[in-house]
């Protein structure tokens, strides 16, 4: 996915992963607000402009979450 949109010249200027398992429940799983993002969105990210980007229907958790919009890529 990053490379396609490389392709289309979107970039971004960190990327976030949890290496978490799904059993261990932890505070950085999604559809939770993620304490992945605490530092980023601390920057004071504008949410009514931003997007959750994803693969799977969890992403819209995610984005309400969060307070912002969701895209789902099929």
């Amino acid at each position: 996915m990053l490379e396609i949109l490389k392709g289309e010249g979107v970039s971004f200027a960190e990327i976030f992963i949890d290496r978490s398992m799904p059993l261990e429940n932890a505070p950085t799983r999604k559809p939770r607000t993620c304490n992945l993002l605490v530092k980023y969105l601390a920057k004071g990210i504008d949410l009514n402009s931003s997007y959750v980007i994803g693969d799977r229907s969890d992403r819209y958790d995610l984005a309400k979450n969060l307070g912002c919009k969701a895209i789902l890529i099929q």
